[in-house]
Order: C-alpha cells, then structure tokens, then sequence
C-alpha cells in the first residue's frame, strides 16, 4: 500500500529512492548506505509443481541504529523461526541489539535457500526416473524448466553474495564485532549454496544427454523390428 509506505517513509525519514525501491518488486539484491540506515533488497524463493517453476519474493529491510523494519511482498514463513525467537524471547533477542535481529532476518533468508536446494534435488531425480521409463515431449518440457529453474536460482546468488561480502566490508560499523563473525558465517553458507548450484548446471547437461541416449535406444529398437 502506497499510502502506507509514505506514512512509514515520512516517520522514520526514509529517502524517497528507497521507498521508490520497495515499491518495485523487480530490484536486484542488493545494499544500499545512506546517512543513517542501511537499505537491503533480498530474495526469497519457492518452487512450485505442475508446471515446475521459480517464484520469486522480494524482501526489503531498513536497518538503522536503533529499529530495523523489513518489508514483505507475500507473507511467508521464512521469519518464522524469527518470530517464535520473540515470542518467548529465546537468546533475549527482545532485549538484544538492532544488528542480532538483522543477522537473524539474513540468516533466516539465506538458509531458505537450502530447501530450494533440496527441492531441486528431488525434482532431478524425478527427472531422471522419467527419462528412464517412457520419454517424451512433457519429459523434454520438464528437463527445459528445470533447467531455467537453476540458471534464475544461480543469476540471482551471485548478487547475494556481493550484498553479504558488501556488509563484512564496507558497512562493517552498523555490527558489532561480534555479529561480524556470525555475518561471514552467512557468507560462507552463501557460497556454499552457490556450489550446490553450480552441480546443477551439470546435472542438467547429465539430464539431456540421458533423454537423448534413451530416445535413441528406443529408435534402435523401432528400427529392429521395422
């Protein structure tokens, strides 16, 4: 709601580029500074089945020195864990710092993109299952979009990286030393990620030559009885 965002926008002073960037669902991950806040675009994905697609959220966070608000294209639970943590104030995150509740909220997002990982797997071994039955046109179909399935998951990582690399280095003075630790623990499940991905693009090409010998195994045998 535009109305709404101008209250929040003129309340805590917020530039009105920012509030422009949270508007537009279609921002790259990214980390903007400004005087007093940080400005992070994060995206959040799930998988979606018949027809098997990439649905991205977009996630906007303002974190200043002392509140952090964070925006939400559709409700999710991916602040779950988060949530419940405030709720019965488990590790006085209540009482704790702005700089905990923005770690918590990034690393909330960045683990969510393990069960994306998983999801995938699950969905690369259906594949294979198929092609090894009976192939056809719906099996190419389904090899096509999990394949565009990575390559979005994988353009979209790398800006993620450079956001949390981007927060270790040159934003450093918005966390304590002591969350800093815990942001390049982030990082590296971030790259971490990033190597799972990569393994897809090859189980891709695995994916398609397997299509390709199986269609040709059951032309040879058309080819034997005719």
């Amino acid at each position: 709601d535009a109305a709404d965002l101008n209250t929040i926008g003129t309340a805590f002073a917020l530039h009105p580029l920012v509030l422009e960037d949270i508007l537009n669902n279609n921002q790259r991950q990214k980390v903007d500074a400004y005087d007093h806040y940080l400005y992070v675009v994060l995206h959040r994905y799930e998988i979606t089945n018949a027809p098997l697609d990439l649905v991205q959220d977009q996630i906007s966070l303002i974190i200043g020195s002392d509140y952090l608000l964070s925006f939400q294209e559709h409700p999710s639970a991916v602040f779950e864990p988060v949530r419940e943590r405030l709720r019965t104030d488990r590790g006085n995150l209540r009482s704790a710092p702005v700089d905990v509740l923005a770690y918590s909220l990034l690393d909330a997002v960045v683990d969510s993109y393990f069960a994306v990982v998983e999801q995938l797997d699950e969905h690369a071994e259906d594949l294979q299952v198929e092609i090894l039955g009976r192939p056809g046109p719906a099996v190419l179909e389904s090899i096509h979009r999990f394949r565009r399935c990575v390559s979005q998951l994988r353009r979209n990582l790398y800006p993620l990286r450079e956001l949390l690399a981007s927060l270790n280095r040159e934003h450093a003075h918005f966390f304590g030393p002591d969350i800093q630790f815990y942001l390049r623990d982030v990082y590296d499940h971030a790259v971490r990620i990033i190597d799972l991905v990569e393994t897809y693009r090859e189980v891709c090409s695995d994916l398609m030559d397997l299509y390709l010998s199986s269609i040709s195994n059951r032309m040879n045998e058309i080819m034997k009885v005719l």
